[in-house]
């Protein structure tokens, strides 16, 4: 590494060496003298040789954020380039940890996730308001990648706000009481469960109705006509988070809407949607258009309204207009006693009578010894497309379908003809819900059980017998191994079924793998997890194969703040066959679990690269292998289960500005082809004739 290290430079005293918002084109190691560190024209530190800075900037891509002089008696240096030290970051992990610990230590790199999350965990009583300012204030401080327009108040983000909006309660411009609590309440819940248990969507007695989230799985619901709405949180962590920071985003946004709007003066904004609404109780797509071109708005900001709220926009507008949002949301300690059933408990149960139904047990039986059980976490839906026959079936009737409705997935590219009936597959089942019907029950006939009730933990479950699965219409390329299996098989004498679980969210992972370890114990073969992760190299739709999980503790407030790194270990899992099922570019590393898809940004992402060598960015892999390796250590799961750690790539969050954060939707074949890859290597390496696990 010498031969990248540059001459000696001298500096007389007070002599600038680098100045704030200089690009980062050095890193500098100090070798006689001292150098002093300002920020503006205050003193916060000097350094005495030897010592390096000027690194912080190269690693986190920023401009030089200090000012830095030759102390009193000079200074002597020598400089790094940009990528000779990067190189050396990369190829010598001693000196990479040595700078990241420097970095999180001395420079405090993570202040100001430290902030926001005190803002919304520092409670101190059972209930407590959030303080709604202040966390919009830490927020901004933030910066989050996907949230470009956090402070440019002249320009709306609607990426980001239409981001946020998909995963708020759909009253989020109606209703401004909010409380958040993790079991249902006690004055309400006979009524709430009562409500769940018939899937009513209204209770006309209490005035309660169901508020749904287009894209999270909360249950929440409306109180009075628009009085308060009680959101369920899956976890108190990165639930809370994740909830809380889309309220940010919200709130930022409809205020530069509403500012914006209430500045107009002739005709102002109520003269022009007075006009529109009046007498409307359906907002066409012409009354849309042309009462939006009346506001002041650009034509890009029309069109990111109008997909955010397709239907009723210009009511939405209207709300934002009326209530300034004065949001008042309460959150419930998780500390506070709460008798109550956990959604896990009732979840794990039913989990459980469906087990014994499936092998035609009683509930009060015990479990087989000789049960064998591969768990994957996916989704619902690649695992039983692949297994299920109806995508082969319905062919004809898929592809017609999408030559006349969806005539440009035809010009994508697909990996295999299968990936594009299963892309069809819900636009057909959306357009005749009938079809839904005779899916499940063949679905049902051959192997594939569905359980669709998920006792409000928002996971779905399939029970899957690979010896009844109808080999002839199966997937293409999994129909092989099928086959293989098959013709292996003893009637009778294999006890072996596969639990698919909808993907968790955040540490709600660490809950269900124990109730699921707590069930299954010894008899569980491997656990599978198949998720989506935010790229940090590559491009969308590519896969990730991670080699260890690291759980970011960068918003932890107090205690231990050391990041936790777990190996994967993967059995089984070749890069290059996943290359082979999808045709896409496979990164093999760390992937780093953070707290929240928003609690994120540049300068952290580019550390975590960096330092650690990160390839990818998720949410749940630490809190799914942390519970793995604490139920080994109790003895409750074999030391040689079998676990496998892979992600395709939905997003790019250091590529934000180029339009590929999770903001921007993905092409169909950008998603459906890595993650029927990865389903297709799981399956194949799941289609083996088990053996009885021994405890010896």
């Amino acid at each position: 590494y010498q031969r990248r290290v540059h001459g000696h430079v001298k500096y007389s005293p007070g002599q600038t060496i680098l100045l704030h918002g200089q690009e980062a084109d050095f890193a500098f190691l100090l070798i006689v003298g001292t150098v002093v560190v300002f920020e503006g024209n205050k003193k916060i530190g000097h350094l005495e040789a030897p010592a390096y800075f000027g690194d912080l900037a190269i690693i986190t891509k920023q401009t030089q954020p200090f000012l830095y002089k030759a102390g009193s008696n000079g200074a002597v240096t020598m400089q790094i380039g940009k990528q000779d030290f990067l190189r050396i970051l990369h190829e010598c992990i001693p000196f990479a940890q040595s700078i990241g610990r420097k970095l999180r230590e001395k420079e405090d790199l993570f202040l100001h996730f430290r902030e926001f999350c005190t803002v919304i965990f520092d409670n101190t009583v059972d209930q407590a308001l959030t303080n709604v300012p202040r966390m919009l204030e830490s927020f901004k401080r933030l910066k989050p990648a996907i949230h470009g327009g956090c402070n440019q108040p002249s320009v709306l983000d609607t990426d980001a706000w239409g981001y946020a909006v998909a995963r708020l309660p759909s009253n989020i411009t109606s209703c401004l009481v909010y409380e958040l609590p993790q079991i249902l309440p006690n004055f309400a819940g006979a009524t709430l469960r009562e409500m769940i248990q018939q899937k009513k969507e209204f209770d006309e007695l209490w005035n309660i109705r169901v508020i749904k989230h287009k894209d999270r799985r909360r249950p929440a619901w409306e109180f009075g006509l628009s009085g308060k709405t009680i959101v369920l949180m899956r976890d108190p962590y990165t639930d809370l988070i994740d909830i809380l920071t889309c309220f940010c985003i919200h709130i930022i946004e409809a205020k530069k809407l509403r500012r914006r709007l209430q500045a107009m003066t002739t005709p102002s904004v109520i003269q022009v949607l007075t006009e529109a609404l009046n007498g409307k109780s359906v907002e066409s797509d012409e009354l849309q258009k042309s009462t939006l071109s009346r506001l002041d708005l650009t034509e890009r900001e029309q069109l990111g309204i109008r997909k955010i709220w397709p239907k009723d926009c210009l009511k939405r507008i209207q709300n934002i207009i009326m209530h300034k949002e004065d949001y008042s949301i309460r959150v419930y300690n998780s500390r506070a006693r709460n008798f109550g059933q956990a959604p896990n408990h009732a979840w794990i149960m039913n989990l459980r009578r469906e087990v014994m139904e499936f092998f035609g047990l009683f509930m009060a039986d015990p479990l087989p010894d000789d049960l064998v059980v591969d768990i994957i976490s996916s989704n619902t839906h690649s695992v039983r497309n692949c297994l299920q026959p109806f995508p082969r079936i319905a062919k004809r009737d898929l592809l017609d379908f999408g030559r006349k409705r969806f005539p440009n997935y035809f010009s994508e590219s697909w990996k295999t003809e299968d990936d594009l009936l299963y892309a069809l597959l819900p636009k057909y089942l959306a357009e005749f819900p009938e079809k839904a019907k005779e899916l499940h029950e063949l679905a049902k006939k051959y192997g594939v059980r569905d359980i669709e009730e998920t006792h409000l933990t928002g996971l779905k479950v399939n029970l899957i017998d690979l010896y009844e699965i109808d080999v002839n219409n199966a997937d293409s390329i999994l129909a092989p191994s099928l086959k293989a299996l098959r013709a292996q098989q003893t009637k009778g004498k294999h006890k072996h079924i596969i639990v698919n679980i909808d993907y968790a969210f955040g540490a709600q992972a660490d809950g269900i793998t124990r109730a699921l370890i707590l069930l299954f114990g010894w008899r569980i073969r491997s656990i599978n997890i198949l998720g989506k992760a935010g790229g940090l190299q590559g491009n969308r739709g590519d896969i990730q194969v991670s080699t260890h999980v690291l759980l970011s503790k960068s918003g932890n407030t107090a205690g231990d703040v050391l990041d936790e790194l777990r190996d994967c270990r993967n059995h089984g899992i070749d890069p290059n066959r996943l290359r082979e099922l999808s045709g896409r570019n496979v990164h093999v590393g760390p992937v780093l679990t953070i707290a929240g898809t928003l609690l994120q940004n540049e300068q952290l992402l580019c550390y975590y690269q960096n330092i650690w060598g990160c390839v990818g960015v998720e949410m749940e892999g630490s809190f799914y292998l942390r519970q793995i390796e604490e139920s080994k250590s109790c003895g409750l799961l074999n030391p040689d289960v079998q676990l496998r750690f892979v992600y395709y790539t939905s997003d790019l969050p250091l590529r934000a500005k180029d339009g590929a954060s999770l903001a921007s939707g993905m092409a169909p074949s950008e998603g459906i082809t890595p993650l029927y890859a990865i389903t297709r290597c799981f399956i194949e390496l799941l289609a083996v004739l088990p053996q009885p696990i021994s405890r010896t």
